[in-house]
C-alpha cells in the first residue's frame, strides 16, 4: 500500500470521513499507478454508499461513477465487492485469480480487503473453519477501526449454528460503528431493540434509533421503516398503518439516489391508487430516473409496464426496455424476453432462444420460467419435456404453484406418467396452498363431486 493510500485509510478508519475523502481525491489528482487509482475509487465509492456526511441528493450517481471506473481499471476490490452497483460477470477463474490479489492487499493492511476476505467461505474447508476464518479477518478489520467491519463483525456473531455466536457482542460493535458516525451502525443497533436480540425487546427505542439512522443517512432505515409504519411488515399494534410516516421515509431514501427506494415508490403507487393515466406517468417519473441513474431493475419494470398493457396497448415498446436489462441477467426480464419470443408477443416467435432466455432466468432465480415452458411442452403435447421443466421448476420452488398444478393433471390423467390418484392429490395439495387459482378452482371441484357420489375425499378419482 503506498503511503497516501494508507494515509488515507487511517483517516477513515479514526472517523475523519471527510478528510479521508480528500485524502482519495488528491490520490485522484495524479495517482502513482492504475492499481492506486483503482482503489481510491472504490473507496470514495465506499464512502459516500456508507458514511453520513455524504447523505446527500445524487449520492447514488457518485457511488455507481466510481465503482465503474474502478471495474474500468480492474481494480480487484472493485470487481468482487457485493453488492456490487456495477454488475460484473466474473468466470470461476477470474474469480478466484482476482481473490489472490485481494489476499495481497488485505495482508497490506486494506481493511476493505479484510472485509471482502472475511465474505469468502472456503469450500474445500468445513463450515465451522469457514466461519472462523471469516470472523478472522472480520476482527482484524474492526479492530483497526473500520467502522463497517465493525458492523460485518456483529453480523458474523449474530450467525446461529456456530460456536462463536454471541448477540450481545454483536451489539457492542453496531454501537461502536453507530459512535464513529455511521448510520447503517445505528439501524443494527435499532434491530437488536426491536426484536430483542442481545438486548430486552423494547420497540419504542428500536424505531427511536431506526429513525435516527434514516434521518443521520441509512437508506436500509429509511425502507425498514417504510415496511413497518404502512404495515407490511408489522413489529407492534403502535406503529401500525401510518401512512404518512411510510411515504416520508421512502421518499427520504430515494432524494438520495437510492433506486431500490424509487422501485419501492413506484409499486406503492401502483398498489395503492387505481392505475390511470395520471398514475401511470407518475409511476413511469420514478422509474425512468432509477434507470437513468442505471438501476438494472428499474429497466425491467419499465418494460414490464409496456409488456403487460398497463400503458396501452404497445406491448412491443416493452421488449427493447427486457432485452437492454437481460444483458445484465436480470431474471425477471430474462424470463419475460423468453416468455415473448416463445409465443411470438410483441416480437417474433422464436422458440428456440425463447427457451434458451427461460432457461438462463431460471440460472439466475427465476423459477417460473421453469414452470411457464413446462406448460408450453404440454400444450404442444411433448410430455416428456413438461415432465421435466414441470419437476425443476418443483425443485426451484417456484412460487405461483403452477408447475404443481401441471403435475397434478398429468398424474390424473396419467400424461406423460403413470396414472396416479395419489401423486395427483400431492401436487394438487401443493400448488392450492401455494395460491395457485387454478389448483384452488380444481380441489373445489374434486371436493364437491366427491359429496354429490357419496365418497370419501380420497377415494374421488379425478375423471
Amino acid at each position: 500500500m503506498t503511503t497516501a493510500l494508507k494515509i488515507a485509510q487511517n483517516l477513515y478508519c479514526s472517523g475523519n470521513y471527510k478528510e479521508s475523502l480528500e485524502a482519495y481525491e488528491e490520490i485522484l489528482k495524479n495517482p502513482s499507478s492504475p492499481e492506486e487509482e483503482g482503489i481510491a475509487h472504490t473507496m470514495i465509492a465506499c464512502l459516500y454508499e456508507s458514511c453520513d456526511c455524504f447523505a446527500a441528493p445524487g449520492r447514488g450517481d457518485i457511488v455507481r461513477e466510481h465503482m465503474k471506473k474502478a471495474c474500468d481499471l480492474s481494480c480487484p476490490l472493485a470487481l468482487l465487492y457485493s453488492p456490487s452497483p456495477v454488475p460484473v460477470e466474473l468466470t470461476d477463474r477470474e474469480e478466484n485469480e482476482l481473490v489472490d490479489q485481494v489476499l495481497i492487499l488485505a495482508k497490506d493492511g486494506n481493511t476493505l480487503a479484510m472485509q471482502l476476505m472475511g465474505s469468502f467461505m472456503d469450500e474445500k474447508i468445513s463450515p465451522e473453519e469457514g466461519y472462523e476464518k471469516a470472523r478472522r479477518w472480520m476482527e482484524k478489520a474492526a479492530g483497526l477501526g473500520d467502522p463497517k467491519a465493525m458492523i460485518n463483525l456483529g453480523k458474523l456473531l449474530q450467525v446461529k449454528g456456530f460456536e462463536g455466536h454471541d448477540d450481545e457482542l454483536a451489539l457492542s460493535w453496531y454501537r461502536k460503528a453507530s459512535e464513529r458516525g455511521l448510520s447503517y451502525g445505528t439501524y443494527e443497533e435499532g434491530c437488536c431493540y426491536l426484536y430483542g436480540e442481545g438486548t430486552a425487546r423494547d420497540i419504542s427505542k428500536g424505531f427511536a434509533l431506526m429513525e435516527k439512522a434514516a434521518e443521520g443517512g441509512s437508506d436500509i432505515a429509511c425502507q425498514e421503516l417504510w415496511h413497518f409504519y404502512s404495515g407490511i411488515k408489522p413489529v407492534g399494534p403502535q406503529f401500525f398503518d401510518n401512512s404518512e410516516k411510510a411515504r416520508k421515509y421512502l421518499h427520504l431514501a430515494y432524494e438520495r439516489g437510492n433506486d431500490e427506494a424509487a422501485l419501492d415508490m413506484a409499486l406503492a403507487i401502483l398498489k395503492s391508487k387505481t392505475a390511470d393515466k395520471q398514475v401511470l406517468q407518475e409511476v413511469m417519473g420514478y422509474l425512468k430516473e432509477a434507470e437513468d441513474r442505471g438501476s438494472v431493475k428499474a429497466t425491467t419494470m419499465i418494460g414490464q409496464l409496456y409488456y403487460n398493457g398497463l400503458m396501452g396497448k404497445h406491448r412491443e415498446k416493452g421488449i427493447p426496455f427486457l432485452k437492454k436489462a437481460a444483458k445484465f441477467n436480470e431474471p425477471t426480464a430474462l424470463a419475460l424476453l423468453g416468455s415473448a419470443l416463445m409465443n411470438g408477443r410483441g416480437i417474433r416467435k422464436n422458440v428456440p432462444r425463447g427457451m434458451e432466455y427461460m432457461e438462463k432466468a431460471a440460472e439466475y432465480g427465476d423459477s417460473e420460467g421453469l414452470a411457464e415452458m413446462a406448460w408450453y411442452f404440454s400444450d404442444n403435447n411433448r410430455l416428456k419435456e413438461a415432465l421435466e421443466y414441470a419437476r425443476k421448476a418443483v425443485e426451484q420452488d417456484a412460487p405461483t404453484g403452477e408447475a404443481e398444478y401441471l403435475l397434478a393433471t398429468m398424474y390424473f390423467k396419467g400424461r406423460g406418467v403413470e396414472r396416479s390418484n395419489e401423486e395427483g392429490r400431492k401436487y394438487l395439495k401443493a400448488a392450492v396452498e401455494k395460491g395457485c387459482p387454478r389448483a384452488i378452482s380444481l380441489d373445489r371441484e374434486m371436493r364437491q363431486k366427491a359429496t354429490m357420489e357419496g365418497l370419501k375425499e380420497d377415494d374421488f378419482i379425478f375423471r
